[in-house]
């Protein structure tokens, strides 16, 4: 998790990813399925780039929760006019039902527990209304990791500077990646290491526990960003 790094998500990661085109793709699939939808529940929200653009560009009422408290802080400072909650995908619950869910960017491969994503899986079923459409990013499948892989990302502005580097290694279906931080600002030069743990699912797994949800369920390729990860989108079954 995030939790030590939080702060610097976004210098990362809104350099990697177009937040902005992946909101666009969302809203388009999203009215397609359910044309008029307006209520979205965006689970694993992190620093809330998602719903700043679902709301700001697309006119969503979005509510995010996410297991990181520091992660909904920058959320909901970044996006006041919407509403986040700290709280697991596992076994959340709030008081009312949305017309679609969003579950981006593989954050589902957190639950290293096979069960856990099945049961993640009823949690958003329950939450939407009739008819009601779930998007869900995979992370990678066994096939497309690549243990012993080695990354870094590079940031340089004036009053900060940040490498990150992480090498995976995987341990019966889990993949691990150990991160190290050396983050530079005026007053000197921090140290960070963070190791997420998250599971490599097949899409066949992940299908077969969307159904079981009580989904209908389609698998497209290429998915929001075209870098070998598809997309599953899911409307209730008897909708």
């Amino acid at each position: 998790m995030f939790t030590h790094t939080a702060h610097l998500y976004d210098l990362i990661y809104t350099r990697m990813k177009d937040y902005a085109a992946e909101a666009h793709a969302v809203h388009e699939l999203i009215q397609s399925s359910l044309p008029g939808a307006r209520s979205l529940l965006d689970i694993a929200c992190g620093t809330g780039e998602h719903a700043k653009w679902l709301h700001g560009e697309h006119g969503y009422e979005v509510f995010g929760i996410d297991l990181d408290s520091n992660m909904v802080a920058i959320s909901q400072a970044k996006c006041p006019e919407c509403r986040f909650l700290t709280a697991n995908m596992v076994d959340f619950e709030v008081a009312e039902r949305f017309d679609a869910a969003i579950c981006l960017f593989g954050s589902i491969g957190y639950l290293t527990d096979l069960a856990d994503v099945a049961q993640a899986f009823e949690r958003v079923r329950s939450h939407l209304k009739p008819g009601g459409v779930f998007l869900l990013e995979p992370f990678l499948s066994p096939e497309q990791y690549q243990p012993g892989s080695v990354f870094m990302e590079a940031v340089d502005q004036e009053q900060v500077k940040l490498c990150r580097m992480s090498v995976s290694s995987v341990h019966d279906r889990i993949g691990e990646f150990h991160f190290e931080y050396l983050v530079g600002r005026p007053a000197g030069i921090v140290h960070l290491t963070e190791t997420h743990t998250l599971r490599l699912s097949t899409i066949a797994e992940l299908q077969s526990a969307l159904e079981r949800a009580g989904f209908q369920t389609a698998y497209r390729e290429p998915g929001l960003r075209n870098r070998g990860r598809g997309l599953f989108v899911c409307v209730m079954k008897g909708a």
